[in-house]
């Protein structure tokens, strides 16, 4: 229990995920222009189910590779849902940085559907393309923002 009575997660992926999933649910409201109130998590809504998709395949991915000893592989997987988490969140609540983290969060996608697409089982090859896809909907975030 937390200071206010309720129950706060203590497992940092579970906090992330309830993090991610109380975005979908509370209306976050920001200024594109004066007088043009939009919520944020709706209008980035494509991109933000790429990024909590490619981040939960992400973390699955690099918890099997870890299992398997493919050391970089795990490593890319933790990076990329790390940032993946991170993108959602500023884009959810329409964060003036969202454009940049976006950019970087392509980047990381790139660099992990690169090293899963080396091995050739299931959970690698499925990864890859969700973190393909994934950096597609971020570049257009990125650009989009610019």
């Amino acid at each position: 229990m937390g200071t206010c009575g309720l129950y706060v997660p203590s497992c940092p992926i579970v906090f992330r995920l309830f993090s991610i999933r109380s975005a979908f649910q509370t209306p976050t409201h920001h200024f594109l222009n004066p007088g043009s109130l939009v919520m944020a998590h709706h209008e980035n809504a494509s991109c933000i189910e790429a990024c909590v998709k490619c981040a939960g395949e992400c973390e699955h991915c690099g918890d099997m590779c870890i299992g398997e000893n493919r050391s970089a592989c795990a490593r890319a997987c933790i990076d990329c849902a790390a940032i993946c988490w991170t993108a959602a969140s500023f884009m959810s609540r329409g964060s003036k940085q969202m454009s940049a983290v976006c950019g970087v969060c392509a980047d990381l996608c790139d660099a992990c559907a690169e090293e899963c697409s080396k091995h050739h089982n299931e959970h690698c090859q499925h990864c890859a393309e969700v973190c393909r896809a994934c950096a597609e909907e971020c570049r257009k975030m990125a650009g989009a923002m610019v």
